[in-house]
């Protein structure tokens, strides 16, 4: 079920002769956004601006990024024996995908890594080119084929410039959850930023397509229980993404969720209303003293009267509020990832000692729910705002799994 993919196409079929007659270039607009700058100038300076990197997040560039695992020492712990314990920054804006990840220390099993990064996946989902997923990534990387980082042609149309879905792993993951034509229209404009902004695994036994764990909903522990639940092609019934030597047990880490945390429960209110990703982060701006949809994808509070003034009055108190939700969560995230460390640390000093091995399989049961939670929300870039309920339980849930480890061991 694909013919959702474009979304808009009845609605521009009809002009498209037109469009071609007034605008011949069009067809020929591919990966390169610079190559769109002719026919939409003013988007092109506004999303320009996302070369900027920003003190706020990263003090010491350049030329060092901000590094979580400098910052978080717990990371190596709960991490261990996977490259994110080594390598692991905040990221800088969407024009920096390409470079950001060519650069990373961390295992790349193929080109399938682009899938998010380069614009030139767009044309290679809508063209369902088979089997690229698999090129290893030393070629991929070698052939420049990938070097156009996230741009037009993402979300846009090269000939119509309309707005439509280019990946069709999002697609193909709202037709298995049987979502209908109302959600998808009505979230038209959040499921443009969640063909990336996801947590996805890559499908095991070899083909390495992205796979969005959906099935069961969107909250954590509607994914928790897709991963658990989950067939491998050995007949072994469990999904995780490596082993972790100081507490023996295999564990999931989480990529980005921000669209499942912020439909998670229905209990975001930005959500409950109707908004969307891109009525905050995308707002009306004046660009050369023309107003625009923004194109620089960055934080609303960086333009906090544009991003929430016309449904907010006092954006000085929004600001404040903002502020103190991703605090508290930002803190709950350090003091519960310490927690998880000693848990982990608990775990080997356990069977060093010779503890029972039944209690330690509990533990480690419990380790692999303690970290799930806690990356759902540490992996989300909000701390917590998207949906500070959500990140609220979900920290919850980690920090008395933790506890329950410590509790075994005392």
């Amino acid at each position: 079920m694909r013919y959702f993919i474009v979304l808009s196409a009845v609605l521009v079929i009809a002009v498209l002769a037109l469009a071609t007659l007034t605008a011949p270039n069009r067809a020929a607009l591919n990966a390169e956004s610079k190559a769109w700058e002719e026919f939409h100038p003013l988007h092109y300076a506004s999303y320009l601006k996302n070369e900027q990197v920003f003190s706020d997040r990263h003090p010491e560039y350049p030329p060092k990024l901000y590094s979580y695992v400098d910052h978080y020492p717990g990371l190596q712990i709960i991490w261990d024996g996977i490259a994110f314990s080594k390598d692991y920054n905040k990221p800088r804006g969407h024009v920096w995908s390409v470079v950001d990840t060519e650069a990373s220390l961390r295992l790349k099993p193929g080109a399938v890594c682009y899938a998010c990064k380069s614009a030139v996946a767009a044309n290679l989902y809508l063209d369902d080119i088979a089997g690229w997923e698999t090129v290893s990534w030393d070629e991929a990387a070698a052939s420049g084929d990938f070097s156009n980082p996230v741009g037009c042609i993402d979300c846009h149309d090269p000939l119509s410039h309309e707005r439509r879905i280019s990946r069709t792993f999002l697609t193909d993951a709202l037709s298995e959850q049987e979502i209908d034509q109302d959600f998808i229209e009505n979230n038209f404009k959040s499921l443009l930023c969640a063909q990336c902004h996801v947590e996805y695994y890559f499908k095991p036994g070899g083909s390495l397509e992205v796979t969005l764990p959906w099935d069961n909903g969107f909250s954590s522990e509607d994914i928790l229980y897709y991963y658990e639940n989950y067939v491998m092609p050995d007949g072994t019934v469990g999904f995780t993404d490596f082993h972790n030597p100081t507490a023996a047990v295999d564990l999931i880490k989480i990529q980005h969720p921000e669209f499942e945390m912020f439909k998670a429960g229905g209990t975001n209110p930005h959500d409950r209303i109707g908004m969307s990703c891109v009525d905050c982060h995308m707002p009306m701006m004046p660009q050369n003293s023309v107003e625009i949809r923004s194109h620089w994808w960055t934080s609303p509070l960086r333009h906090v009267e544009e991003s929430c003034s016309s449904c907010h009055t006092n954006t000085a108190q929004i600001q404040a509020q903002t502020k103190a939700i991703q605090n508290e969560i930002k803190e709950k995230q350090g003091a519960i990832l310490e927690l998880l460390a000693q848990a982990g640390l608990a775990i080997q000093d356990a069977e060093l000692e010779g503890v029972d091995s039944l209690l330690l399989e509990e533990a480690r049961g419990y380790f692999q729910k303690a970290v799930f939670y806690w990356d759902f929300v540490a992996a989300e870039n909000s701390y917590g705002f998207h949906n500070p309920t959500e990140a609220r339980k979900a920290f919850d849930q980690s920090k008395e799994y933790a506890l329950q480890i410590l509790d075994l061991f005392n």
